[in-house]
């Protein structure tokens, strides 16, 4: 049926015949929390780690005991956060990589990087993303084929049949990979297509393979640079306003969504969503299968 931008407000996200409420599919989760050892002494790789949702993964992740690779193309920005978190946790605890994600080569040198530094690569976070309606095809290179790409790079370096330990990829979606969202139809695309890969990756099928699981990150909007790139689109045309209304209403800090990363580490189970509403907390969203695996 018909689909509506501005329903993502509680209200049926599809209207006809499959219409079900988004409160059915957000599902509660236990408050219980891990430990600092049990993630302590882990090693991840944050891409888009420099600034914004990626800065705050990073900080959450070395509260939590873990060594960070922080990987961004933004060099002045990245070896700041570098320098910050180095005197919070210590010179050891965390390294900055310039990279350019679209770049498969630059890409791998920094998993080689990382593991060659802490010994160790445990965790991938697939975060670096942009915003443009406008260069939908640079869009595309970052948002999808950058964590296509880092997915299997994840697998070569984590992966039990390469000789690893295992390890666990979290992709960062939006909510928009969930719901539909004429106002930004190329954002949009992008992050339902990283959602289609954390399920297909996160599967039995990968996971008897490699031993990696693969989960993602569903936030409402955040308060960050990319925010303000929204905002401007949506404001710039009459018809998207309403949308914009409703979004506004909704922003979180990127401090609150950095905790679902822990989240997921703590009992993601495998291929799953979560989802982080400002009104509703984290909660893993329920897909309701329409169709098998095929």
């Amino acid at each position: 049926g018909e689909t509506e931008f501005d329903n993502l407000s509680r209200k049926p996200f599809i209207k006809g015949p499959l219409s079900i409420r988004a409160s059915r599919c957000l599902q509660p989760f236990s408050r219980r929390r891990r430990t600092m050892a049990d993630l302590g002494g882990k090693v991840a790789l944050v891409t888009g780690g420099a600034a914004g949702l990626g800065s705050a993964i990073g900080a959450a992740l070395l509260a939590e005991g873990c060594k960070v690779a922080l990987l961004d193309i933004d060099e002045k920005q990245g070896t700041k956060t570098e320098a910050k978190f180095q005197q919070k946790h210590g010179k050891e605890s965390c390294v900055f990589y310039k990279c350019d994600v679209t770049n498969e080569g630059q890409l791998e040198d920094c998993f080689k990087n990382t593991r060659s530094k802490f010994g160790a690569l445990d965790i991938l976070v697939n975060n670096a993303g942009i915003f443009s309606e406008d260069n939908w095809r640079k869009m595309f290179a970052i948002n999808i084929e950058s964590v296509y790409s880092g997915i299997l790079l994840g697998f070569k370096y984590m992966g039990k049949d390469k000789g690893y330990n295992g390890g666990h990829i979290i992709n960062t979606a939006s909510i928009v990979g969930i719901y539909v969202a004429p106002a930004a139809p190329a954002y949009n695309t992008s992050k339902c297509a990283v959602v289609a890969m954390t399920r297909a990756f996160g599967s039995k099928l990968y996971f008897d393979r490699h031993g990696v699981k693969v989960n993602c990150l569903c936030p409402d909007p955040i308060d960050t640079s990319m925010w303000a790139q929204i905002t401007d689109h949506l404001s710039s045309d009459k018809g998207t306003l309403a949308a914009l209304n409703v979004y506004s209403q909704r922003v979180q800090q990127p401090e609150d969504v950095a905790r679902g990363v822990i989240k997921l580490l703590e009992d993601g189970q495998n291929g799953a969503a979560l989802v982080s509403m400002s009104a509703d907390g984290l909660r893993y969203y329920n897909f309701q299968e329409p169709t098998p695996e095929v």
